[in-house]
């Protein structure tokens, strides 16, 4: 696919923008984050990953992440969304800076996201749609990607 490289660095890069590559440690001491970008942990969940497409695109926003310094994380559920949700209150029981929701349906997410939401962890989504508690979602021309097939 000729445009999975670009919208994962444009998923990396709106994250850098929503501040996860330039904070300091706050005052209860937890991991520094420094304008390299190290220190930053992201949680990538899928139900997806099975399909070549979704796979390329977190392939190459988990290498864009990993240049970054950023330690990245990718959980697939296979398609089952209420893994989904548990892998997304999973998530952020470990309280990652951000949570990339790569292309699944947000509408049945509300549960995951809601947990997110309430914890104060931006959710992004790469190709999924906007909804309730997804910070912004980057995606793709379905159909201009079908005239390039």
């Amino acid at each position: 696919m000729k445009l999975s490289r670009p919208l994962a660095a444009l998923s990396a890069v709106l994250l850098t923008t929503a501040g996860l590559a330039a904070c300091s440690t706050d005052t209860e001491g937890s991991a520094e984050v420094l304008d390299d970008g190290t220190g930053v942990s992201v949680a990538v969940l899928t139900p997806y990953l099975g399909n070549a497409t979704t796979k390329e695109v977190i392939d190459d926003f988990e290498e864009e992440g990993q240049e970054r310094g950023w330690d990245v994380s990718v959980r697939d559920t296979a398609g089952d969304m209420n893994q989904l949700n548990s892998a997304f209150q999973d998530a952020v029981a470990q309280a990652p800076d951000a949570i990339v929701l790569g292309m699944g349906d947000p509408t049945q997410l509300s549960l995951g996201l809601t947990a997110a939401q309430d914890a104060g962890i931006p959710v992004f989504a790469i190709d999924a749609a906007e909804a309730d508690g997804i910070a912004a979602n980057v995606t793709s021309d379905n159909a201009d990607l079908g005239t390039q097939s």
